[in-house]
């Protein structure tokens, strides 16, 4: 896997893996000032998520990189 096909794979990962914990430990509010949505979460707890999703794309990323380079799956 060349480097460009590894930025590529982790971007792929990277907002898959986003996309799948954005809604783990979300909350509604309790008790929704004037002007907000009743659906709006308490907190979004973001950074953490980017953080773990980071760490996990890269895991996934390196994973694909080894079964190409093992031949069990064939880019061509």
């Amino acid at each position: 896997m060349t480097g460009l096909q590894a930025i590529i794979v982790y971007a792929v990962c990277w907002w898959l893996l986003l996309f799948m914990a954005l809604p783990f430990g979300v909350r509604p509010m309790d008790d929704p000032q004037a002007g907000l949505s009743r659906a709006a979460p308490q907190k979004t707890y973001l950074p953490v998520k980017c953080g773990i999703v980071t760490v996990l794309a890269a895991l996934v990323t390196y994973g694909i990189a080894m079964l190409i380079q093992s031949g069990l799956i064939a880019v061509r």
